[in-house]
């Protein structure tokens, strides 16, 4: 069968997925020579974007040198995706997948959170980062998010809707920082908290892992919540990896007022939500 395979949007995607007629279904971009994106993270990945009309059972196969698809894919933890062209057909090798009509989100403007001096020297130069956005409370409490966090604080400290908790930030050098909010970074809860880098990985710290004190914290009040992480990695997918898809706006700036720099102010606000990326992940890499 002769196939004309859609190009992608991003010609630096190198790991591209095809229905059985050419569309492009998901593309990414992976480092060959640092391959952390395993077989079972590539299906969950492709789940969160893939609907299957009757709900079909699905596979994933390379597409060979003479177009047809080769071995199915296993969805195993251990094997490394490699760069190629992949096809995503159902049991009878008959496309009947689609892009998932979900709505990637832009990015929202976070400002820095207001540190006193003491602390800024703590952590010198993180930035604190909010998981889910301040800004879109009533989301938060549409979807009752706050279910994701399990911080006994009192409303005084975190909020009635938990949402300043420490459980749902991170401590961010500023370029991930940036990367993070732009939902080009993420963290992969269900794969030993990799770091997962949506794009040029040019440093190399894809699959490199959040830092215990971060995913832990001191006590059960601090550690980062796993959910939100998942909510977020799942943002990144929709972004990043949905085929020739421009993001939509889906909330505005995030300008509202600015809590969490208040519970920055402990003593051990530097345990509480440490994470280092780029240039500060080197020395964590499991």
């Amino acid at each position: 069968m002769t196939r004309v395979l859609e190009e992608p949007r991003i010609r630096e995607h190198n790991v591209r997925l095809y229905d059985n007629n050419g569309t492009l279904l998901a593309s990414l971009q992976i480092n060959p020579l640092q391959r952390h994106l395993t077989h079972e993270m590539l299906y969950r990945y492709c789940s969160m974007i893939f609907i299957i009309p009757g709900h079909q059972t699905w596979a994933i196969f390379p597409i060979l040198h003479d177009e047809s698809p080769g071995r199915v894919l296993r969805s195993d933890r251990q094997t490394p995706i490699k760069p190629g062209n992949y096809l995503v057909l159902d049991d009878g090798k008959h496309a009947k997948s689609r892009a998932s009509q979900h709505r990637a989100v832009s990015p929202p403007k976070i400002p820095a959170l207001g540190l006193k001096d003491n602390v800024k020297e703590i952590i010198c130069g993180l930035h604190a980062s909010h998981i889910f956005p301040t800004s879109q409370i009533a989301q938060w409490e549409r979807e009752n998010y706050q279910r994701y966090i399990t911080d006994p604080s009192p409303a005084s400290k975190i909020g009635s809707s938990k949402l300043y908790s420490p459980q749902n930030g991170l401590l961010l050098g500023p370029e991930a920082h940036e990367a993070f909010d732009k939902f080009k970074v993420g963290v992969d809860p269900d794969a030993g908290y990799k770091i997962i880098i949506f794009g040029k990985d040019s440093k190399g710290l894809g699959g490199t892992r959040l830092r215990d004190s971060a995913r832990d914290g001191t006590d059960q009040k601090n550690g980062v919540s796993a959910n939100l992480l998942r909510w977020h990695l799942r943002m990144c997918v929709y972004r990043n990896m949905k085929a020739n898809a421009e993001p939509q706006p889906l909330w505005d700036e995030d300008l509202g007022e600015d809590n969490m720099g208040q519970i920055l102010e402990q003593h051990d606000a530097a345990e509480r939500m440490e994470v280092e990326l780029f240039t500060r992940l080197g020395s964590f890499v499991a």
